[in-house]
């Protein structure tokens, strides 16, 4: 039993160590797979000291030349609705294309993105250079309007225009200061013939006073509210002067002139604009006070002769004198009825002694009934 025994243990033995030698070429055999062999490893090492070698010797990206990219062949136009460049942060810096109201042109904008000039052509032609304020509000504008003609323009923070100098079709030059309103304004006008005016206007574009100057005259001119000239003053080329006051609807009611020979006279006149009453003192010195109708005939008038001797003269309504009231220089008085031929038909006097006459005339003029 024990020799059994002993048998059957050795032979466990050996089974045992039958597994353990078939267990450790399993696991060599998968080192040999898993892990590279001495020459093996070896090359590898060999392999990455290259790679490493080459990596410190090859420059950097930054400082690695760029080979030049090649560019497509030039182009005789470039066709495109709108070119716009911005700045690092995206920020639009100039414009070119269409603008908000249609326009075409060159738009510069600040670091805000916000317009600050712009070059641009509308669809009638007209060509402007506008400048902006930081606000993005039109400031000064100087262009050629759609007529051709050039003009320069200010304008408020409003976006009011405040003033305005342009060329007429006539060639003069115009400045328009605008007000605010902007119909209240003054205005300077300078002619190709040499003349000029001045001219300002109140609300809703009233003419309140006017300057000017023409080639034979220079005048004044003065308005109420409602734009009506209620004055005017005139001085001719001549020497001539003259001084109008108008009502409100344009009517001349007094004026007072002075002619070219040097007579002073002064003009009264009705609603209708008609002379009713002047009194006129001529280059000599001697005044006359006369007085029209509706028609503007004279019909009365009052006077002094040179010598200082004074005239009475009514008239009928044809402007024929009918009675006549004067002094002679003597001292002597005289009145005379005249008809309406102006033939003298009677006269009544005192000498200058006092001494009364009367005479009565026929249509000759001569004397039919006298006395003394």
């Amino acid at each position: 039993m024990s020799g059994t025994g002993n048998s059957f243990g050795a032979r466990d033995t050996l089974a045992v160590l039958a597994a353990c030698v078939l267990t450790c070429v399993l696991i060599l055999a998968y080192l040999h797979i898993a892990f590279p062999s001495a020459l093996e490893f070896a090359s590898l090492r060999a392999r990455v000291d290259l790679l490493e070698s080459q990596a410190r010797t090859r420059p950097s990206v930054e400082k690695a030349e760029v080979a030049p990219v090649p560019l497509p062949p030039a182009q005789d136009h470039l066709v495109a609705r709108q070119i716009s460049l911005v700045d690092g942060s995206g920020k639009v810096r100039l414009m070119m294309g269409q603008g908000p109201d249609d326009r075409t042109g060159l738009f510069l904008c600040d670091e805000q993105g916000k317009p600050r000039a712009n070059l641009d052509v509308a669809a009638d032609g007209a060509t402007r250079l506008v400048m902006h304020d930081g606000q993005g509000k039109a400031a000064a504008a100087l262009g050629i309007d759609g007529g051709g003609l050039p003009y320069w323009l200010l304008t408020d923070a409003a976006g009011r225009p405040r003033a305005h100098l342009a060329l007429t079709k006539e060639n003069s030059t115009r400045l328009a200061l605008m007000g605010d309103p902007p119909d209240a304004l003054v205005q300077l006008l300078v002619r190709t013939d040499g003349g000029a005016g001045l001219a300002v206007f109140g609300p809703e574009a009233k003419g309140r006073a006017s300057f000017g100057i023409e080639a034979d005259r220079a005048s004044l001119t003065l308005g109420d509210s409602q734009g009506n000239v209620r004055m005017a003053l005139g001085v001719y080329g001549n020497g001539g002067a003259l001084l109008s006051l108008k009502d409100e609807s344009d009517k001349e009611r007094c004026s007072l002139g002075l002619s070219q020979d040097g007579a002073g006279a002064l003009v009264f006149s009705d609603a209708a604009g008609q002379p009713r009453a002047t009194l006129l003192v001529g280059r000599a010195g001697g005044p006359e006070f006369t007085l029209l109708d509706v028609k503007g005939t004279q019909r009365a008038g009052l006077g002094l002769a040179a010598g200082g001797t004074p005239t009475l003269c009514l008239l009928d309504s044809r402007g024929k004198a009918r009675v006549n009231l004067a002094e002679a220089p003597d001292g002597a008085v005289g009145l005379g009825l005249l008809d309406a031929a102006g033939n003298l038909r009677m006269g009544l006097g005192l000498s200058s002694q006092g001494d009364p006459r009367m005479g009565l005339f026929d249509l000759r003029g001569t004397a039919i009934y006298a006395q003394p």
